[in-house]
């Protein structure tokens, strides 16, 4: 069985929405998605409330973005003690 290609989408905190020009076949996949977050990613799962789409997600985030102090993206929650900051990249498959 083949694993299936992994998309990616990027959501900013301003709610732009935009679909990357790369997936996980690509050489440099790791570089790529952390040019586009703007540091270290972490993958977390969240509740993402954009509609059309709602529900839980695999994303990756800035694993640094509370000490940079990136705006908080008030299109998805977590059940964690701290808001999800800056641009996050969707995962698809």
């Amino acid at each position: 069985m083949r694993n299936k290609i992994e998309r990616y989408v990027i959501v900013t905190p301003e709610g732009n929405i935009k679909a990357l020009p790369f997936d996980s076949t690509d050489k440099g996949v790791l570089e790529k998605l952390q040019k586009e977050i703007g540091g270290f990613i972490e993958g977390v799962t969240l509740d993402f409330d954009y509609l059309p789409w709602t529900g839980k997600v695999e994303c990756y985030v800035n694993e640094e973005g509370i000490n940079l102090k990136l705006p908080v993206n008030p299109y998805f929650k977590q059940e964690m003690p701290f808001p999800v900051l800056g641009n996050v990249i969707v995962r698809s498959k």
